[in-house]
């Protein structure tokens, strides 16, 4: 399977489209690349996008969708060696709606479709590939649109409603918000719910196209601006069960936490490094985040504890707290005197693996 990127795009005057066409019954789209003599159009990939606005896109047994009208869910191609087995890139696409299909470039070295011809069946689109300081118009992309065979379509009925495909009454498609009790364990970060990484909602998951019932609310690392936008805006829903399995991170070219040990100098394993960038849920801090370590490995993070909470904290993580210097700021918030009002810096609470310390570090350390 070819790698899959659902990434949601507003399709607006700065998506490249080229081509529009209306999609009113299940449709399949062939697309078949061609460029000049000695060139191999499996090296571009990415070199054709497709956009569905209200729909879904079927490739492969994966699933864009369901887009709506502001947005419009966006796969690429075509992935490398796609084509080695000769043939058309099949590309189905499931209309929920009044469905339309956008069709644009997203290569850098191409200078962008033209439409060079439209019929009833299909479309023919023309492209210039970059050579030195000259263009030429060499790379033509040709799409079919057929109708799905009716034997296919249940299997595809059934993906979009989250079934396994043929499997009748198989397990529904996570449409029911699954228990907090069924979530994915994390070593480094035990409860997301209660330090309120996880929280619950109601849209499908970025990553498997899943309505799961919950949502990662932390930071995202992606030089993708307007995915990190959408997940600051509450926009965007990534499940824990996509991250805990690397699948989020590898879908998405993102990363959970920045990791940056106090001192500057890691002492924790790669291993485990990757597994909390990557695998892990992040947390939201004033500054740039630090991942406490001890004994030579990464601990776990627990909690952030503002002005007023401390004193709620069992004696040990109390005590973590008090080594940190904020008790001075928070005006003694373990009871003695009147704590501060909120807004004043928190600190971070996390919990060594090997022999149970809790620590701390102030936000700003």
């Amino acid at each position: 399977m070819g790698p899959f990127r659902g990434r949601r795009q507003r399709a607006g005057p700065d998506a490249t489209v080229t081509y529009r066409r209306r999609i009113p019954a299940p449709t399949r789209i062939l697309l078949e690349l061609s460029g000049p003599r000695g060139h191999d159009p499996r090296g571009w990939e990415s070199g054709v996008r497709l956009l569905v606005r209200r729909g879904w896109l079927a490739y492969h047994g994966e699933l864009t969708g369901p887009s709506g009208e502001q947005r419009a869910d966006e796969l690429r191609l075509p992935p490398p060696g796609a084509a080695a087995a000769g043939g058309p890139i099949a590309v189905d696409c499931l209309p929920d709606g009044p469905c339309e299909l956008l069709v644009g470039s997203h290569h850098l070295g191409l200078q962008g479709w033209v439409l060079a011809e439209e019929r009833a069946g299909g479309v023919t689109l023309r492209a210039g590939r970059g050579l030195g300081a000259d263009w030429r118009e060499d790379v033509v992309a040709e799409l079919r649109f057929v109708p799905i065979p009716e034997a296919e379509l249940a299997g595809l009925r059934d993906l979009v409603a989250g079934r396994d495909p043929g499997g009748g009454a198989g397990r529904a498609a996570e449409a029911e918000p699954e228990a907090a009790a069924g979530l994915p364990g994390f070593r480094y970060h035990p409860d997301p719910v209660g330090s309120g990484a996880l929280a619950r909602t109601g849209l499908g998951c970025e990553a498997c196209h899943r309505a799961r019932g919950w949502r990662y609310t932390g930071p995202l690392f992606t030089e993708d601006d307007e995915l990190a936008e959408a997940q600051d805006a509450g926009d965007l829903a990534i499940c824990p069960w996509c991250i805990a399995d690397g699948r989020a991170a590898r879908e998405l070219g993102a990363s959970f936490v920045d990791y940056r040990p106090p001192s500057g100098r890691r002492t924790a394993p790669a291993e485990a490094v990757d597994e909390i960038e990557r695998r892990t849920p992040g947390f939201a801090t004033w500054y740039h985040p630090v991942w406490l370590e001890h004994h030579g490995d990464a601990c776990a993070y627990v909690a952030t504890v503002r002005a007023g909470e401390a004193g709620r904290l069992p004696p040990e993580q109390q005590a973590a707290l008090r080594r940190t210097g904020l008790d001075h700021l928070w005006e003694d918030p373990w009871g003695e005197g009147a704590p501060r009002p909120d807004g004043l810096p928190p600190a971070y609470l996390f919990r060594c693996l090997r022999c149970g310390e809790a620590l701390a570090y102030p936000s700003g350390a």
